[in-house]
């Protein structure tokens, strides 16, 4: 509802003479220029607890990770402790017994192995058993009719169902503005991983503040966290609007949940709307490509570095490890360190080399409206990917013309070195020419 006399700014319209990839560049540089966006000049990495342990965590299990990451050399920016640490979604305050009144012991312990400590949080939403919706019932999101809005379902948590909450109340504001002071200021957690933060603006709910719309009610949830939070905390946001994270976080999600699989067929069946998974994962970081340090630091998502306790084939995880890296994006592992081999440690290394190159760079899917998931992607480091998402063997020919639809196009590369095996193919007649690509491989290379 807009008030009598006041004035809503819409977004403008671009119109644009160019082609398709300077054409998306526009756009985002029109975007920052206007919000007066300053992306950070660096890449993000780190070590993530879910895609092994999920919540099923304990304090020792962040230690022993500390301890292995630290004793095994990874060098890394971020260790962040994911869902699990809390009795309740919703309840951020009171810990799960392992984790009870450690918060700021383990966000020392990380600090000290020369780590920056990062925690999970779903700061608009609440298990429906958590004490915050048996208390405070009032902080639900509720529909025209007064009844409680249910966000989603949630398979790891006590309730599984979870309702969203009004953060334009004013007292459920105080608490999560507690709550951002205590992480941040009094535990010492300096990057934060908000999830979840759809559910502040959920379809059909009735908010305190009647006078904002639904993106505006979220941009304010994010303010509230920023200014608690402070500048120099990095906010990552997940489960977010896209359009609503612009000029409120440093980082974006950009897809759905990866994870050790190529598709999650229950949750497909089952129609829960989170089509997780390595294969959408990796649309998403090709297809989105383009907001890459333009609008934030783009997100893909963890990559798995182990070959056991996985449904990934190799050319499955291969192809993962090659899309995060192409991105440019922050690199994040989430793996139980201890048991990974020598050989997956060095591999973390390279792909956080290769990362940090490619993150110097513009990536670009070369063929993105030619179907679903592109398959040739450029990053103007230097790097070609190569992919086969299909489920059969294909072959792949990348021709050289592609490149002159860049921006800044490069010279014809004619030399096409892969980064993971050394392998030298040609640009024969200006044609790369891939044969017998197995299902959902890719290959990296290093063109010149």
């Amino acid at each position: 509802m807009i008030e009598a006399g006041r004035t809503i700014e819409l977004d403008g319209i671009l119109f644009v003479r160019a082609g398709q990839q300077e054409a998306l560049d526009l756009y985002f540089d029109r975007i920052r220029a206007e919000k007066g966006l300053s992306p950070t000049t660096r890449a993000f990495s780190g070590w993530c607890s879910w895609y092994y342990y999920y919540n099923k965590i304990t304090a020792e299990t962040i230690r022993e990770n500390v301890r292995s990451l630290a004793d095994r050399g990874i060098k890394l920016d971020y260790v962040q402790i994911d869902d699990g640490y809390q009795t309740y979604v919703g309840d951020w305050l009171t810990q799960r017994p392992s984790f009870e009144g450690k918060m700021k012991s383990l966000a020392d312990t990380i600090a000290e192995a020369g780590f920056r400590p990062g925690l999970w949080l779903a700061p608009f939403v609440a298990d429906r058993k958590s004490e915050l919706v048996r208390t405070h019932p009032d902080y639900v999101l509720k529909s025209e009719h007064g009844r409680k809005l249910v966000g989603g379902f949630a398979v790891f948590w006590a309730g599984k169902t979870y309702y969203g909450l009004d953060i334009t109340h004013p007292r459920y504001e105080e608490y999560l503005r507690k709550v951002i002071r205590t992480v941040v200021h009094d535990w010492g957690y300096t990057f934060l991983k908000c999830d979840f933060l759809f559910g502040a603006c959920l379809r059909g709910a009735t908010h305190f503040d009647i006078g904002l719309s639904r993106a505006e009610v979220l941009k304010y949830g994010m303010k509230v966290i920023r200014e608690e939070a402070g500048d120099d905390v990095i906010i990552l946001g997940c489960g977010m609007p896209l359009s609503t994270g612009i000029g409120t976080v440093d980082a974006m999600r950009v897809g759905p949940d990866t994870g050790p699989y190529w598709i999650e067929r229950t949750w497909k069946l089952l129609r829960t709307g989170a089509m997780v998974g390595v294969r959408n994962s990796v649309r998403n970081t090709l297809v989105r490509s383009a907001m890459q340090k333009k609008l934030w630091v783009n997100d893909p998502d963890c990559v798995m570095l182990r070959t056991k306790k996985t449904k990934l084939t190799e050319d499955e995880r291969m192809t993962q490890i090659n899309a995060a890296i192409l991105s440019g994006g922050f690199t994040l592992f989430s793996d139980r360190i201890e048991e990974l081999p020598q050989t997956a440690i060095e591999e973390s290394a390279v792909i956080t080399r290769l990362s940090e190159q490619c993150f110097l760079g513009r990536t670009y899917a070369l063929d993105l409206m030619e179907q679903e998931t592109p398959e040739i992607v450029y990053n103007t480091g230097g790097f070609l990917g190569v992919f086969n998402m299909h489920n059969r063997e294909h072959d792949r020919v990348v021709e050289s013309s592609r490149f002159a639809e860049l921006p800044q196009p490069p010279s014809p590369p004619r030399i096409a070195v892969d980064v993971w095996t050394g392998e030298q193919l040609r640009f024969d007649a200006r044609r790369l020419v891939i044969k017998k690509m197995p299902r959902h491989s890719s290959r990296l290379f290093r063109v010149s």
